[in-house]
């Protein structure tokens, strides 16, 4: 059976997908205010073949930040280390 996401309209509580849905939300909306405010930053995702990821990072000038999305509040994550060696964020 597939999972249709597009017509559920069932609360979080009863979604699969709510840590995707929420993941997304703070990209769109980071996106958004760089393109209204003409900013330099350019935005990126970050994946290994490993499975490793960062949620979202952004780069400005000699700066990069990375941020991870949690649904959960309780879940506590780290940055991959093959990510802080080769960028230092």
């Amino acid at each position: 059976m597939r999972n249709l996401l597009i017509g559920n309209f069932n609360t979080l509580e009863f979604r699969q997908d709510k840590g995707a849905l929420w993941e997304n939300f703070p990209v769109a909306e980071r996106m958004k205010l760089l393109s209204y405010s003409n900013s330099i930053a350019k935005p990126y995702f970050w994946r290994t073949t490993s499975q490793q990821e960062i949620d979202y990072v952004e780069t400005n000038a000699d700066a990069v930040d990375a941020f991870k999305f949690k649904w959960s509040s309780n879940k506590r994550t780290k940055l991959p280390i093959s990510f802080e060696e080769a960028y230092n964020p």
